[in-house]
């Protein structure tokens, strides 16, 4: 899992590029998971993906932002890893 602290309102590039978005999943530390368009957004800006914290939904904000962990596979060459 990818560490993120989610800055508002801009959210939070993941550090990978050519994210498979469908295999994206959001939790807290205890591995609570977060619902897509309802506690966060996901952007996808040419081969970057950022996640976006949504203000009415589970994830709290904080002075320095939120952090989540994020699980996704990418593309490296040919197939997803």
């Amino acid at each position: 899992d990818e560490s993120l602290v989610l800055t508002d309102p801009q959210g939070t590039l993941l550090a990978e590029k050519n994210v498979d978005s469908a295999s994206i999943t959001v939790t807290d530390s205890s591995q609570i998971p977060y619902i897509n368009n309802v506690d966060y957004r996901i952007s996808t800006i040419g081969s970057f993906t950022r996640i976006i914290r949504i203000p009415t939904g589970s994830i709290p904000a904080s002075g320095a932002g939120a952090t989540v962990l994020v699980d996704y596979q990418y593309q490296t060459g040919s197939a997803f890893d």
